[in-house]
C-alpha cells in the first residue's frame, strides 16, 4: 500500500516517514535510517523526520547524532521549548555543559516554570562550578517540591553555602 501511494504522491515526505517507522518495528535500523533521510530530502524543514531521527540516534547510543537532529529542530522550531530542553540533556549527556547551559536557558526563556530545564540547568551549573546558581535553580524547585529527596541530595551535594 506505502509503494503504491509513493507511485502516486513520490513528494509525500510522510510515506518515506511511515516506511522508516515499518522497518524500526522490525528492527532494520539502517533501512528506518534510509527512509527517514528521504523524508528529510523531500522536504528539509520536516520536523518530525528529524525527530525521529534523533530518536533513532539517542536508540542507538548516538548521541553526537541526536545532538545534529535536535539543532536542526531548533531551526526549524525555534519556539519549542521541549526541543531546546532536549538538546539541552543530549549537550549534558555529552559533557558539553556550556552548550547544555545555552540551550536550557533558552528553555527557560520560553517556557520559565519550565522544571525539568530548571533541574538539568543546575545539575549543568554544578558541573561549571557555579554552585552558587545551581544552589538558586535547586532552591526555586524545592519550594514547590519540599518532599523531593533527589532535590534535596541535589542541593546537599552542593555543600554549604
Amino acid at each position: 500500500a506505502y509503494s503504491e501511494a509513493i507511485k502516486r504522491n513520490p513528494n509525500n515526505p510522510e510515506l518515506p516517514l511511515m516506511l522508516a517507522q515499518l522497518e524500526l518495528n522490525k528492527g532494520s535500523i539502517e533501512a528506518a535510517r534510509s527512509y527517514i533521510q528521504n523524508a528529510i530530502a523531500l522536504k528539509e524543514d520536516y520536523a518530525d523526520a528529524y525527530l525521529a531521527l534523533a530518536r533513532l540516534e539517542i536508540e542507538q547510543n548516538n548521541i553526537s547524532g541526536a545532538i545534529v537532529s535536535t539543532e536542526t529542530l531548533t531551526r526549524i522550531l525555534p519556539d519549542n521549548a521541549g526541543v531546546y530542553f532536549e538538546l539541552g540533556v543530549l549537550k549534558y549527556s555529552s559533557g558539553d555543559y556550556a552548550g547544555a547551559r545555552v540551550a536550557l536557558v533558552r528553555a527557560l526563556e520560553l517556557v520559565p516554570d519550565y522544571a525539568n530545564a530548571k533541574y538539568y540547568l543546575a545539575l549543568t551549573l554544578a558541573k561549571e562550578n557555579r554552585t552558587d546558581e545551581a544552589r538558586a535553580y535547586l532552591e526555586e524547585l524545592i519550594i514547590e517540591n519540599p518532599d523531593n529527596a533527589e532535590l534535596k541530595a541535589a542541593i546537599q551535594s552542593l555543600g554549604k553555602k
